[in-house]
């Protein structure tokens, strides 16, 4: 249950939302939701540039050496995005506008 004078904003990644049905670009588009911030787009590029750090390590390994170190990385990496996450959420006062 939310907190009184609080909403969510349902929205689609700029990247995304080109692919679905025109009617959801103005509705769901970041770029016509006030306050929605943008970001640098998808997460993936800057996973891949730590990713790119420890590549070399993997050189010398067998194939399955290399999915597991590759996947205990990104596993690592999404479990700090998780504990981070909660820094991200703005709360507006519901005024009826936005």
């Amino acid at each position: 249950m939310l907190p009184l004078g609080m909403a969510i904003l349902l929205g689609i990644g700029l990247f995304h939302v080109g692919g679905h049905v025109w009617e959801c670009f103005s509705c769901f588009s970041p770029s016509f939701i006030a306050g929605a911030g943008q970001v640098d787009g998808e997460i993936l590029e800057s996973l891949w540039s730590v990713l790119n750090e420890i590549s070399p390590s993997t050189q010398n390994a067998t194939v399955a050496g290399c999915i597991e170190m590759l996947d205990d990385h990104m596993g690592n990496s999404n479990f700090k995005k998780m504990l981070d996450i909660g820094m991200g959420i703005v709360i507006f006062p519901s005024t009826g506008t936005y």
